[in-house]
């Protein structure tokens, strides 16, 4: 009787919501009752004209996993509200990656629109079914920082889902999303010797490399340990990255930076409007 009842309750919530809004009431409800989740949409929304600013800044983004009903974990951000920073992300940057950071670093590329870098830590298996259409849907790019001993293991990404999204192609023929390390343990930097460190920055550069065939050029550090250390830095460049995103949580306004001490902004769950409020007063607008 228990199930019946919460089957018509899921028909009833169902048969009155516009599922292409993906509400966060459909979204619970199909996970209640264990029904088939309808397929995100995919098809490619056209560019939109972002504002130009007199002091462009820029905002790194860190997300972790997505989920597609409510949660308390602060590190599972769910569909509803992801979807809704993707708009707002769209509508009011250029969203870029790591080497376009460094271009304007070195004053190859201008910038005169607010920036944005969206990426993923871990290697959740979420990124694959939940970010990977989304961001193909809004086109938008992402750099996934892989800690490569997960992969492949319960509730993380395997090597062919990663490849799928390496080899991806947009309609401009253009790879959106770049493969970073996030190490091979996950081990906290800060607190392990500087020789152990440099087997967590070079093993999971080798690992990803020779399974994706892409260049990994960019690490982030796991809980942001040793985000100020001059030999975790020295051994990140040693190895042969580009640049080191860590976690403090503030945005870019003046250049030159140091690339082996990238900020970056961790979003947890909370609401889209409390995200929008958040990067909003990190950029001092």
């Amino acid at each position: 009787m228990q199930k019946i009842i919460l089957i018509l309750i899921s028909v009833v919530f169902l048969s009155s919501c516009d599922k292409s809004e993906n509400c966060k009431e459909c979204v619970t409800v199909c996970e209640e009752c264990d029904c088939d989740w309808p397929e995100m949409e995919e098809d490619i929304l056209p560019p939109v004209d972002v504002p130009v600013r007199e002091n462009p800044k820029v905002i790194v983004l860190l997300y972790h996993n997505l989920v597609y009903g409510r949660t308390g974990n602060i590190y599972n951000r769910d569909i509803y509200n992801f979807e809704n920073d993707l708009i707002y992300i769209r509508k009011n940057f250029k969203v870029i990656d790591f080497n376009e950071l460094d271009k304007i670093n070195n004053g190859e590329m201008t910038l005169t629109q607010d920036a944005a870098i969206i990426t993923f830590d871990d290697g959740d298996l979420s990124i694959h079914p939940i970010a990977f259409p989304l961001l193909k849907k809004y086109n938008l790019k992402a750099t996934f920082f892989i800690v490569s001993s997960y992969v492949g293991e319960t509730g993380y990404v395997s090597w062919d889902q990663l490849r799928e999204m390496a080899n991806y192609t947009n309609p401009d023929s253009e790879r959106i999303f770049t493969m970073g390390s996030h190490t091979a343990t996950h081990a906290s930097l800060g607190d392990i010797s500087i020789d152990e460190a440099e087997l967590e920055l070079l093993v999971s550069k080798q690992a990803i490399e020779s399974e994706l065939n892409v260049d990994v050029e960019y690490v982030a550090l796991p809980y942001g340990s040793g985000a100020d250390d001059p030999q975790i830095q020295a051994k990140a460049k040693q190895v042969g990255y580009k640049g080191l995103r860590n976690s403090n949580p503030k945005a870019i306004s003046n250049f030159p930076i140091e690339m082996y001490n990238i900020p970056s902004v961790n979003i947890e769950n909370y609401s889209n409007d409390k995200f929008v409020t958040y990067v909003n007063e990190l950029l001092g607008r």
